[in-house]
């Protein structure tokens, strides 16, 4: 069950602005890639960069490991909540297009969750799903089978051990520059 975001729709573009492309004249960077966000727009960006990691073979993926830390995003619009935020992606991506023949949207827009979270229980749902598949092993069993023999249940609880530390010093940094800012 998912109840209704409150938060408006952030339509965004992904720009190259790596310096052979400013140099090739485009000054103000080249945009590849539209999309919708109702996170705050750098945290859309990270999530885009994870997921090219994990994924690079798809051409907007490509886009950005190719451009590293030289990638900005701009929104282009934002949507009020009770606003039809579709027509807007849909336009947005279609401008893209027309300006720029080397875009890498895959559909014309208005694909994915419709501005809507999960219900709290929906979240424990999953969260419990997810604490079994990484204590039964099966997030292991569905690596390729060059990995499997590699992800142990012990390798799997190092990895996520060593992860939460990472997230939890993160955060750290994180207040006390929003302390010391």
């Amino acid at each position: 069950m998912r109840r209704r975001n409150a938060r408006p729709t952030f339509i965004y573009w992904l720009i190259d602005i790596r310096p052979e492309t400013i140099a090739a004249g485009w000054s103000n960077g080249q945009p590849f890639y539209c999309g919708k966000t109702v996170e705050e727009p750098r945290i859309r960006l990270n999530g885009h960069r994870a997921k090219a990691k994990l994924w690079p073979s798809r051409k907007t993926h490509q886009r950005i490991i190719e451009c590293g830390d030289d990638i900005r995003i701009q929104v282009m619009e934002t949507v009020p909540v009770a606003s039809d935020w579709v027509a807007r992606e849909k336009h947005w991506i279609e401008l893209l297009r027309f300006s720029f023949p080397g875009a890498t949207n895959v559909s014309a827009g208005g694909v994915g969750t419709p501005g809507q979270i999960p219900s709290s229980e929906t979240r424990a749902k999953r969260a419990v799903s997810t604490r079994t598949s990484w204590a039964d092993g099966s997030i292991a069993k569905r690596r390729c089978d060059g990995m499997r023999a590699a992800w142990t249940n012990e390798t799997i609880a190092a990895r996520r051990r060593e992860s939460m530390r990472a997230g939890w010093a993160k955060r750290r940094e994180r207040l006390k520059a929003a302390q010391h800012g």
